[in-house]
Formats: C-alpha cells, sequence, structure tokens
C-alpha cells in the first residue's frame, strides 16, 4: 500500500488485532510464515480506505512480493466489492475479509496444504476468488464457523473455543443496576477535567457541562454518535479535534472457584459487565481477559455472554492473566489501562509493564487472610485500588462507580 506503511499505529493496530483474532492453532502458524499478518493487513486497508493506492514496487518477501503480484491482478474486482459490499470506512467488514483470507491462507486450501506453496501469487489469487471473495463479508465467519471480528478494533476467538471455562448458569444483572454505575464512573471521569476522549469522525468529546439535558441522557442515547451529536453537541458536550488521550481498557476479570466461594462472584460480574458499558459508551478499545488457572482473551462481541453465562471454578493464577493482559496492551496504545477485578486470593509476584486499576471484591474487609492482604498491597503499590465489600456493588452502585471511575483516570 502507497498510503499507508508498516510503522503506522493504524497498520500495527490491525495486524495486531488480526493475530489475536485467530484461533489457538494458527497462531503460532502465522508466528512461522513471515509476511502473512502484512499480507493479510493490507488486504484490509484496501477495502477500508477511501482511496487506497496499491504500491509498483517489487518486494524481496516471497510472500508479499506474491500478494502484491495477486491483488495487482485483482484490483478491478476488488473495487468492484468495496462498492457492492460497502466495505469503505466499515471496519466489521473489511476486518471480516482480511481474517477470512488469512485463515484460509494459514490453512491452505484444496490444492495446497503447504504454507510455502501457498503463498505464490497464483495460490492467494484462487484462494481469494475461490474462498473469500465470492459473498459478502461475514460477522460470524471461521473456519470453526465461529470468529465475530470485534467491533471498533475488538478481538475475538471462536465460539466454540472456550479455552478452560464452561458453560452452565445464566445470571440475571440488572439494567438499571448496571446504568447507575456506569453514570457514577462517568460522572467520575468528567469531573476528572474531561481527560479521556471519544473517538468521532472528526473530533472527540472530551467533557460535559453538568446540565439536566445529559443527565436524563437514555442508555441507547450513548450508543448512538449521531444521536449524541444532535441533541447535545450544541450544548453540552465538549469538542476538540483528535489526538488527546483515549482510555482503552483490558479488564483482566477472577471467575476462579474462590469466588463462589467467597460469594463474590455476582460483583464481579455487575463490575465487568459495567466496565464494558463504559467502553461501548466512550467507543474505546476494550479487550477481556477471563482467567482462573489459565485464561481466554475474547472481544467484546464474546465478553457479555461470557459474564453471564460463565461457571465460576478451578483454581486461580492472577499473575499468569495480567501477564497475558500486559502483552495484549503492547497493542492498544500508550493509554492502555489494565483492570484486575478479583477477590485477591492468590499469591502474586508479577509487576505489569503498563497502568494497573484493582479493584478488589472481598466477603468480609476484617476476615482476609495473609494470601489476600498481600495481594491487595502488592497491586495498591501499583496503582489507584477500590477494594469492595460482597453486595456493595449492588446496594450502592452510583458510589461505587464514582470510586472506579475516579481509580481509572487518575
Amino acid at each position: 500500500m502507497k498510503n499507508i506503511r508498516p510503522r503506522d499505529k493504524a497498520y500495527g493496530d490491525v495486524r495486531s488485532l488480526l493475530y489475536y483474532a485467530l484461533p489457538r492453532d494458527l497462531q503460532k502458524a502465522s508466528r512461522e510464515v513471515r509476511g502473512l499478518l502484512d499480507v493479510a493487513t493490507g488486504l484490509f486497508f484496501i477495502f477500508y480506505s477511501v482511496a487506497p493506492s496499491l504500491s509498483d514496487e517489487s518486494f524481496e518477501d516471497s510472500v508479499v512480493e506474491g500478494a502484491r503480484i495477486a491483488f495487482t491482478k485483482l484490483w478491478a474486482k476488488f473495487m468492484e466489492l468495496r462498492a457492492m459490499y460497502g466495505t469503505v470506512l466499515d471496519f466489521n467488514k473489511s476486518f471480516a475479509i482480511a481474517l477470512k483470507f488469512l485463515i484460509e491462507l494459514l490453512r491452505g486450501s484444496s490444492v495446497t496444504n503447504a504454507y510455502a506453496s501457498s503463498t505464490n501469487a497464483m495460490n492467494i489469487e484462487y484462494i481469494l476468488t475461490q474462498y473469500v471473495l465470492t459473498e459478502p463479508p461475514s460477522t460470524t465467519y471461521s473456519a470453526k464457523q465461529g470468529v465475530v471480528p470485534g467491533a471498533s478494533y475488538g478481538v475475538s476467538v471462536s465460539k466454540e473455543d472456550t479455552g478452560p471455562f464452561q458453560f452452565g448458569v445464566n445470571i440475571y444483572i440488572p439494567e438499571d443496576v448496571v446504568y447507575d454505575m456506569v453514570r457514577g464512573m462517568m460522572d467520575a471521569i468528567y469531573e476528572a477535567g474531561g481527560s479521556v476522549s471519544t473517538k468521532r469522525l472528526s473530533s472527540v468529546v472530551i467533557g460535559v457541562t453538568r446540565g439536566n439535558n445529559m443527565l436524563r441522557a437514555k442508555p441507547a442515547e450513548y450508543a448512538d454518535d449521531d444521536l449524541m451529536l444532535i441533541k447535545y453537541a450544541n450544548s453540552e458536550l465538549a469538542m476538540r479535534e483528535y489526538g488527546e488521550l483515549e482510555l482503552n481498557l483490558v479488564p483482566i476479570v477472577d471467575f476462579s472457584s474462590s469466588t463462589m466461594t467467597s460469594m463474590v462472584t455476582l460483583d464481579i460480574r455487575l463490575i465487568t459487565q459495567s466496565l464494558y458499558t463504559l467502553a461501548n459508551m466512550l467507543r474505546t478499545r476494550h479487550i477481556y481477559v477471563f482467567f482462573k488457572d489459565n485464561y481466554i482473551v475474547l472481544g467484546p462481541d464474546q465478553a457479555p455472554h461470557f459474564i453471564k453465562h460463565v461457571m465460576a471454578d478451578g483454581g486461580t493464577n492472577i499473575d499468569v492473566a495480567v501477564y497475558a493482559g500486559d502483552r495484549i496492551a503492547e497493542n492498544l496504545g500508550e493509554d492502555t489501562r489494565l483492570v484486575l477485578v478479583s477477590d485477591c486470593e492468590d499469591s502474586v509476584r508479577y509487576i505489569p509493564e503498563h497502568r494497573i486499576t484493582s479493584i478488589v471484591v472481598v466477603n468480609d474487609k476484617l476476615s482476609m487472610d495473609g494470601m489476600t492482604r498481600n495481594c491487595i498491597n502488592h497491586y495498591a503499590g501499583l496503582g489507584r485500588q477500590v477494594v469492595l465489600t460482597r453486595n456493595e456493588a449492588y446496594k450502592d452502585p452510583y458510589r461505587v462507580g464514582m470510586l472506579i471511575g475516579s481509580a481509572l483516570v487518575s
């Protein structure tokens, strides 16, 4: 691509997200064959960009050069499908095409199963014409019929790949309680001076003038950019151009058996659902690490189902989960905040490289054992912390939301 380079941040973001969206068996394969992720990233920008332009320079890398030749031959077809499928500036559709292509390229086609031979120009063209461009981009495509590319830079895994977890519960999380908690988070963020921005097409929302209109805003309005701007831009939304602070979140959420034993699992689900709702309202990037003795990484499309239906069981390994979150944060930008939500019943030593906020829920602050106290002290020394007792989030969601919101931006 002439108009975007590998060193550009947007290029790096998409490349990383394609990697994390791959089924686990293909992530390793993508690292073994140089250039495959770059080729898929280039295809994404061909369909996403307003005015894509293909480089006419040859490349030493055989995979990239093979793709350049194939893309050049299919350029007219690409332009036709861009218009037919409406992929321009549509992240989900463009991402679905690139991900489908990458998976087919990694797994080979019916005529070639070797990575080395499947990456020449002829076979890249064959995979595109026979497997990728034959139908409109689907947001439910995968080799397992389950990968859902996440909205606005979300990361997803196969619906069939639940890692070490099992589903077996159906937890009701009251919407009004979530709304009150998120309202508290938002008020705390705006009281911090509008230091968190919401990305728009040409500007960002950086704060509000507290007034009756915004206080009466409904959750659905927060989810609709155009509606928010039409109703509030001229009165209570403060706007400024791109380039300001954006809060990206990596919630690291504990669903080990100890959260059931201490009876704090419901609080953890409520807090995580509220963080999810907050991230959607802010239009920020959010990727989730759910853990017990092992972990799974999910994007925003899968998170709500997981929060409500996953069973809490097994051991606890906070260090491994926080380390995984640390690696994910490397690809989300410097304004990324790790958010640990746990009962802190584990021995911990790992010190993350990125900023971390810890939200600890315990059954009784007066009866914590030494391991829990050490865990709490460990994370208190690394960043802002909120320690809650069981049911506190349900009893006073707005105040708890204020505490969490303040901790996220300070």
